[in-house]
């Protein structure tokens, strides 16, 4: 159960991103057609496949007290990079008109969301030591991160005229959790 409970914490961690992304697409007047979303989750599931395996492999190289302190590492790392990326977004405005996402840029953008969920895939298999947990989350973000990005994307034209929303600092907070759950668990 533990692993369960690591792996939802985990794909909760990567998966705010697709969820911001999607809001601030919708936000500044961009459509992802839900195709498009697709292609974003296979890449970005197939990257973080890529970390978790390599992780999981890396940890017969790696000394157990090693992985969880590098897992914390490179968590808190992530996080940081994630608290700065935030920062930087809340300078920027952008006022454009309803345009749809090429084919390029949604793998452009599948690519870049999936970097740090890949770095992540490799800090979390070297720590969890388990294939469940690979299972768990790749299985479950194949079908949680298209149904998140979309809703952000619908919230985000919503909310457009309403309000000016940044959720880049939820994402900070988990990947501090997530460093945190290495040393206390």
């Amino acid at each position: 159960m533990h692993v369960v409970w690591l792996s939802l914490i985990f794909i909760l961690a990567v998966s705010v991103d697709l969820f911001a992304c999607g809001l601030a697409y919708g936000a500044n007047g961009w459509h992802v057609p839900f195709r498009k979303i697709f292609l974003i989750n296979i890449i970005g599931s197939m990257m973080i496949a890529c970390g978790l395996v390599i992780g999981y492999y890396l940890r017969f190289i790696i000394a157990d007290s090693v992985a969880s302190w590098l897992g914390f590492g490179v968590f808190m790392a992530i996080g940081l990079f994630k608290f700065v990326q935030w920062l930087i977004e809340l300078k920027k405005k952008s006022n454009k008109q309803l345009k749809i996402i090429t084919w390029r840029e949604s793998i452009i953008l599948g690519v870049l969301l999936a970097l740090d969920g890949m770095v992540a895939g490799i800090a979390a298999a070297m720590a969890y030591f388990s294939v469940a947990f690979i299972i768990i989350v790749v299985s479950v973000s194949l079908v949680t991160d298209p149904i998140l990005f979309n809703l952000g994307q619908k919230l985000g034209q919503k909310l457009k005229q309403k309000a000016n929303l940044n959720l880049g600092w939820l994402s900070c907070l988990i990947f501090f959790v997530l460093a945190l759950t290495h040393i206390f668990i």
